[in-house]
């Protein structure tokens, strides 16, 4: 049975050096044979653009459509459509959508302040 284990890099604030070590830690990983998924969550789509896509805003599916279907019940697009593969390396990448999506799972949130309290 293989073991999955799971690496978050976070960090609010920006310019701390967070997707040049989730990229080189993803190539490390996969030249030791791991398979790796990485799952860009910056609307910047950073990641998404050291991994070899020019134009992340141009994509059709990434994780603002993820983030969507989940948020809305739906069912998530096929694989295919948003994961970008090279070698042991697999990609979720983001685009400026995922501001949306952001904002959408912040009103979600803070639902239950705006709800009334009966009397």
């Amino acid at each position: 049975m293989c073991k999955t284990t799971v690496i978050t890099i976070a960090n609010q604030k920006g310019g701390t050096g967070k997707t040049t070590t989730a990229y080189n830690l993803a190539y490390a990983l996969s030249n030791e044979r791991k398979k790796v998924l990485l799952v860009d969550f910056d609307p910047q789509g950073n990641l998404s653009m050291c991994f070899g896509i020019k134009q992340p805003d141009q994509l059709p599916f990434s994780m603002f459509n993820v983030m969507n279907a989940i948020m809305n019940d739906d069912p998530l697009p096929p694989a295919e459509e948003y994961i970008h593969s090279h070698g042991n390396i697999d990609l979720i990448p983001s685009n400026i959508e995922l501001s949306v999506a952001e904002i959408n799972l912040r009103d979600e949130m803070g639902g239950e302040k705006n709800a009334s309290i009966p009397t």
